[in-house]
C-alpha cells in the first residue's frame, strides 16, 4: 500500500524479471499473478519472478520483491519403452525360471509419478 494521494498513491505492477517463457502474468492494478500458459516441470521446474510496483508519483517510485515459483510434478508423461519391439527365441525345454529378456522402459516423471509397474498378458 502507498499512503501517498493522487497519482502519487496509484500503485501499478508488473513482472520485471524471470518470466522468460511468458507463462506467468499480473494484474497491473491488483498484483495478482496468473497463470498465463501451460507450465510444463521437465521444461522448467523453478521460477525467479521479480515483481515490481511503481507509483505513479513524480518522481515516481517503486519496490521489488522476488517471487519463488517452485513447479510440482504432474503425471503427464506416459511410461515408454526403450525399444520399438522385442522379440526373443526360447527353446521349448528351457529350464524353468531362466531368464529371456530384460524390459527396459522409462517415465520423465518424477518420484510416484514416474514408477513403473510391468505386467505379462497371457
Amino acid at each position: 500500500s502507498d499512503q501517498d494521494t493522487g497519482f502519487s498513491g496509484v500503485l501499478v505492477y508488473v513482472i520485471s524479471d524471470g518470466n522468460d517463457d511468458s507463462c506467468f502474468t499480473i494484474d497491473m492494478n491488483s498484483g495478482l499473478v496468473k497463470i498465463l500458459s501451460p507450465l510444463d516441470r521437465e521444461t522448467t521446474s523453478f521460477y525467479i519472478l521479480n515483481i515490481t510496483v511503481y507509483d505513479l508519483g513524480t518522481p515516481q517510485k517503486s519496490s521489488w520483491k522476488l517471487l519463488a515459483v517452485n513447479i510440482l510434478d504432474a503425471n503427464d508423461n506416459a511410461p515408454a519403452f526403450e525399444q520399438e519391439y522385442y522379440s526373443i527365441k526360447v527353446l521349448e525345454n528351457v529350464a524353468l525360471g531362466t531368464m529371456v529378456k530384460q524390459i527396459t522402459a522409462r517415465d520423465n516423471d518424477l518420484d510416484d509419478n514416474a514408477k513403473i509397474q510391468y505386467s505379462l498378458l497371457t
